[in-house]
């Protein structure tokens, strides 16, 4: 249990301080926007970016600790600075951990996909770059998606190879908290029932991790995009 806590707390700031360099730094948005917003944008940003590093090089540790260590560094030297701040932020961040701490603590991630595609893909971009035509290796190989370029990114050495097991359960976290936080916020009635939708949809079908691969975070980003 205190190595869930512990990975949720380094995963969850590494992702918010992606999502915060991306906005604020590539994107040129000065504007403010809640920890979930961050947290849904670090992962498409980390996503993107494990994938372009990984045409030229393996998403091995080294790569991977600098990084988290950039991107740590960059949230606490140029937005969170001082005692005050830091405070605020992990109160903010708090829900996600607790959220993701128990969506995890719940899960299975072995069965079925899992140690099937999932973890052997991870495992081939963590040793070398891109290989084309890796789905001649295991024909499962083609049912992999960008995701899985994400968790071999997780898989630090602060985290260990268990960080692979955790990007489903922050994606949940962090589209369940950003749904909820549109829905208390919307005026818009025909939007308010829509993302009712979204958050019924999520307690009734998206509740176990286990059940994930890569099509529930696939239909929460289209829900996203609509």
């Amino acid at each position: 249990m205190y190595e869930i806590i512990f990975n949720s707390i380094v995963l969850i700031i590494s992702i918010v301080a992606s999502g915060h360099f991306f906005s604020k730094i590539v994107l040129r948005d000065l504007n403010n926007f809640s920890i979930s917003y961050y947290g849904v944008l670090g992962i498409v940003f980390l996503s993107l970016l494990s994938f372009i590093i990984n045409l030229f090089a393996p998403l091995n540790e080294n790569i991977s600790n600098f990084i988290y260590i950039f991107l740590i560094l960059s949230l606490f030297t140029v937005q969170v600075k001082n005692k005050q701040q830091i405070i605020k932020f992990l109160k903010k961040i708090l829900p996600i951990i607790f959220l993701n701490i128990f969506l995890v603590s719940y899960s299975n991630y072995y069965d079925p996909d899992g140690a099937w595609y999932h973890l052997p893909f991870s495992r081939l971009i963590h040793d070398y770059k891109i290989i084309l035509g890796s789905v001649s290796l295991h024909p499962m190989f083609g049912s992999h998606s960008i995701l899985q370029y994400l968790a071999a990114l997780f898989h630090n050495s602060i985290i260990g190879p268990n960080g692979v097991l955790y990007v489903n359960s922050l994606i949940g976290s962090f589209f369940l908290v950003f749904f909820y936080e549109n829905y208390l916020k919307e005026k818009k009635h025909l939007l308010k029932i829509f993302l009712f939708m979204v958050l019924s949809l999520f307690f009734i079908e998206m509740n176990r991790i286990s059940e994930y691969g890569n099509d529930t975070p696939a239909h929460l980003f289209f829900i996203l995009t609509i």
